[in-house]
């Protein structure tokens, strides 16, 4: 028999740390919501679809270029190593 098992932990962030918790979780959204617009983007153009690594690679490279709407501080992680 199967036993599941299951643990409940609970944040208690200062003002700093909600602050960037905030931030963290905006960064992500927009990556999230950029990656989805270049998948149906590209669908709709060539009827064609990329994978995650690729795309990775993409947001990478634009975080080099970039330095507004805090696309640098973006965390992608592909094979579990960060580019």
């Amino acid at each position: 028999m199967k036993i599941n098992k299951a643990y409940r932990y609970e944040l208690n962030p200062n003002v700093k740390q909600r602050i960037l918790l905030a931030k963290h979780a905006g960064v992500a959204r927009f990556a999230f919501n950029w990656g989805l617009k270049q998948r149906i983007d590209l669908y709709d153009q060539e009827k064609k679809s990329t994978n995650a690594i690729e795309q990775h690679r993409v947001l990478n490279s634009l975080k080099r270029e970039s330095v507004s709407l805090d696309v640098r501080s973006i965390q992608v992680r592909s094979s579990g190593s960060t580019a």
